[in-house]
């Protein structure tokens, strides 16, 4: 049995996680805010990288997740499916 949480894939219902309006406007060209965790070494790296480069962290941050998760599928051998909206029951 896998690990990965239930899906409800029902996008019908109201309960489907995402609202339509936010889903409309967040395109491939949109950007979307999460925070995430590195180690203090590596956030240093990364913040002198984007001075040196004289690029911002969100550019050199979305590149790298990029490549690896292009990398990833490489090594896998297919894309990942992007699934349609939907509610993830993690309990």
């Amino acid at each position: 049995m896998s690990d990965k949480p239930q899906i409800d894939f029902d996008t019908d219902t109201e309960s489907s996680g995402f609202e339509a309006e936010y889903l409309k406007e967040h395109t491939e060209r949109s950007r979307v805010k999460f925070n995430t965790r590195l180690r203090a070494d590596l956030y240093e790296k990364l913040r002198a990288a984007a001075f040196w480069m004289d690029e911002s962290i969100t550019d050199l941050v979305e590149a790298a997740v990029r490549t690896h998760v292009q990398n990833l599928e490489d090594e896998r051998g297919e894309p990942f499916e992007v699934l349609d909206p939907h509610q993830v029951d993690d309990s």
